[in-house]
């Protein structure tokens, strides 16, 4: 069996919600069950990390909004958030930088969960 094959055989759920609505405590009661958990949020935070390919690229696609600090490379996530959430533009500029890395963490994430089993 390939690998796409056997992960359509997982069962594969999503937690979504507001700030502070329970989604950790959840994620932390699935995994107390033997459930592989896999934190898209700090999937993302891995991406960001200072210097990291992601945040050069996002450093490029807003050189204007100066949202990388250009010593330590670390990504402002409030001065890019201010940016990309009054402007649909600029929300889909970041998306096309961060989408491709995002989607190929999970499904990395995934591939390691079905490992595991």
């Amino acid at each position: 069996n390939s690998f796409c094959t056997l992960l359509a055989q997982m069962k594969v759920f999503g937690l979504t919600g507001g700030i502070a609505c329970g989604k950790s405590t959840v994620a932390e009661m699935l995994a107390d069950m033997g459930a592989h958990v896999v934190d898209c949020d700090k999937l993302v935070r891995d991406l960001q990390k200072p210097h990291s390919p992601c945040v050069r690229a996002i450093a490029a696609a807003f050189a204007e909004e100066q949202v990388v600090d250009p010593t330590t490379g670390e990504l402002d996530r409030v001065k890019l958030g201010a940016v990309v959430f009054k402007d649909p533009t600029k929300r889909r500029k970041l998306a096309r930088v961060m989408n491709g890395p995002t989607i190929r963490a999970i499904l990395g994430a995934l591939f390691r969960a079905w490992l595991a089993l």
